[in-house]
């Protein structure tokens, strides 16, 4: 909700503002799964006129390894993001992805 609130705000169109929604919440499932996790996350967005970057770490004190990207999240994830990364391990895991305007050059 945060990310697509800021996209909102930075003049992002509906459209893409799903493709947001969309798109953080499937790095966030390869990224953390469906169990309750005991840890830490920090979520850091970037945002301006031309794009919003959403960078997340993790740190856990269990032993559960998150499920990562499966076939379907990729294929999700392409088509509604411009970049996209998801590394896990047992204790930690970090994430990014960015979402560019499609009219507006920029780089990350």
């Amino acid at each position: 909700m945060t990310a697509a609130g800021l996209a909102v705000r930075f003049g992002f169109v509906y459209d893409e503002v799903e493709d947001i929604r969309l798109g953080v919440d499937e790095i966030c499932f390869a990224a953390f799964g469906d169990q309750q996790r005991d840890g830490t996350v920090e979520i850091t967005f970037r945002v301006a006129p031309q794009l919003i970057v959403v960078e997340g770490t993790g740190s856990f004190s269990d032993s559960v390894v998150a499920p990562g990207l499966n076939d379907l999240s990729r294929l999700v994830l392409a088509a509604v993001a411009d970049e996209h990364d998801v590394k896990v391990a047992v204790h930690h895991v970090e994430f990014r992805l960015v979402k560019r305007h499609p009219d507006r050059a920029a780089s990350v």
